[in-house]
């Protein structure tokens, strides 16, 4: 799928669904890693609105230098959204055998942009670290676990 990416992989979601059962209340682990893609891909759009400074990251991309932006249709100053293809091509896909959750792009310049080429072109990260997606899935999961016991009455 991807040239950049990032993979997270969820265990024990059949004990999680079996617990789930026993109260009385249910638990779609498609629906549950179907959050998780999504929150990816909302990550990934926060970085491109933000012009990089997303949740857990510290510092923004490097501004573009006049020349970029007076080469840029109407002198856009947006960092890396010049057309909007880019940010356009991330996408996720589940893994529900697998339980596994991927987020990434196929366009070919997103790996050297992600990494940088120095010294002409500094790095401009594009997904989250695989520790930033792995904090997401818990979120997702104390949420969507919350949700669904309030819905059975056991809060």
């Amino acid at each position: 799928m991807a040239n950049i990416g990032v993979h997270v992989h969820i265990e024990g979601l059949n004990d999680i669904d079996r617990k789930m059962r026993r109260l009385g209340t249910t638990f779609s682990k498609r629906k549950y890693l179907d959050m998780i893609g999504i929150m990816l891909l909302g990550w990934s759009a926060e970085l491109f609105k933000t012009e990089g400074k997303a949740p857990g990251r510290i510092l923004r991309w490097r501004k573009l230098k006049p020349s970029t932006i007076k080469r840029r249709r109407g002198g856009s100053r947006k960092i890396l959204q010049d057309t909007g293809r880019l940010r356009a091509s991330f996408v996720y896909k589940v893994h529900h055998s697998a339980q596994l959750v991927a987020m990434g792009t196929a366009d070919k310049r997103a790996q050297w942009l992600h990494h940088g080429v120095k010294p002409h072109l500094p790095a401009r990260p594009l997904i989250p670290a695989i520790v930033n997606g792995r904090d997401m899935a818990l979120k997702v999961l104390d949420d969507y676990v919350k949700r669904s016991l309030k819905r059975a009455g056991l809060d």
